[in-house]
């Protein structure tokens, strides 16, 4: 995320588009779908989740309050 130079094709496409999403919690196989829509597309939404760890997903954010190091399952 913080690399802007090397992956700048990544992150001026990511920063158009608007998607739907798939995070896997590598620990317990439990499924996460989320979606960007709106300001900084993908990559803002991204950039949440990596600030976060949770992304302000309301489930993830119950794991990661509770385990903190979990985000690095997801």
């Amino acid at each position: 995320m913080n690399d802007t130079i090397t992956y700048s094709e990544w992150h001026t496409a990511l920063y158009y588009i608007n998607a739907i999403y798939l995070i896997v919690d590598r620990n317990n196989g439990k499924q996460y779908v989320g979606s960007a829509y709106g300001k900084d597309g993908l990559l803002g939404r991204w950039a949440i989740y990596v600030t976060t760890g949770h992304g302000n997903n309301k489930l993830m954010k119950e794991v990661v309050c509770n385990y903190p190091d979990r985000y690095k399952e997801f």
